[in-house]
């Protein structure tokens, strides 16, 4: 039985048992928590009245796409983009993470974070028409960021989005956007007909 542990630079120990401890949140709040955090590093770990878990504090790309959603202008269109998300590295945000997401991994992670984003890019899709949305993705990126975040961040996580392109369902719409942006930068339509 080993007495201890160590965790790597992008790993929290979450070190559970033993007394409890008094904890400050972000808010100002006390509370009393059965556990320890050490962020990198080593720790003592008693046999028998502690175990460990570990968090990771690593940056994961999320691939994002919402399909077949009606702009305000109903037309039918698929947009996609990514997203990091991360833990965030202070102690009040790790102890959120923890509650959320110990045991469950990076996956458990990215599959929260990517629901979460794209149920705010089908809203800012639809409300917006296929025109307004093509033109302006840096502007959605800009409503779906924000909102995002906040639901996120009570998680204890940080993310960014940033959109990728926009395609037509159907060649006819494709056709009658007549629009056609290059594949670099935040604005790019994909109206790659002979795939519709």
């Amino acid at each position: 039985m080993r007495l201890y542990h160590t965790a790597g630079p992008n790993e929290v120990m979450i070190i559970t048992g033993g007394p409890s401890r008094t904890v400050t949140e972000a808010d100002g709040t006390t509370r009393q928590v059965g556990y320890r955090l050490k962020i990198g590093g080593g720790a003592l770990v008693l046999p028998w009245l502690e175990s460990v878990s570990i968090l990771p504090l690593d940056v994961f790309t999320v691939a994002l796409k919402v399909e077949n959603v009606f702009t305000a202008n109903n037309v039918v269109i698929s947009a996609e983009g990514q997203a990091q998300v991360k833990v965030k590295g202070d102690e009040p945000s790790i102890r959120l993470a923890a509650e959320h997401f110990l045991g469950r991994g990076g996956e458990a992670i990215q599959s929260v974070a990517k629901e979460v984003i794209e149920g705010y890019m089908r809203a800012a899709v639809g409300a917006r028409t296929v025109e307004d949305v093509i033109r302006s993705l840096e502007e959605m990126a800009g409503k779906v960021n924000p909102a995002a975040a906040a639901d996120l961040e009570r998680m204890g996580l940080a993310t960014s989005y940033y959109p990728k392109s926009v395609l037509a369902s159907r060649r006819r719409e494709a056709r009658e956007i007549g629009l056609a942006f290059n594949e670099t930068g935040s604005a790019a339509l994909e109206a790659d007909l002979d795939s519709l």
